[in-house]
């Protein structure tokens, strides 16, 4: 939709060893999303991510469970 609007929040501690533990939310005009995680980073710009989401659409069903992932800052 042409008309959908979201916006969001997003916080993170310091890192530690590593490891940087964040927190966040957004909300859109169809749906909302919170999740809270950990980044670690494995070299210069790589890392990985652990995730729990909670994905709540207006229409449909809720969704919310563990996510991981591999990122990339460039």
């Amino acid at each position: 939709q042409s008309d959908s609007l979201y916006g969001g929040l997003a916080v993170s501690a310091p890192s530690i060893m590593g490891f940087q533990p964040y927190a966040s939310y957004v909300k859109g005009s169809n749906f909302g999303e919170a999740q809270i995680g950990v980044n670690f980073s494995i070299a210069m710009g790589v890392g990985v991510n652990v995730n729990y989401h909670n994905y709540a659409p207006d229409n449909g069903s809720t969704e919310h469970g563990l996510g991981a992932g591999v990122t990339f800052k460039f």
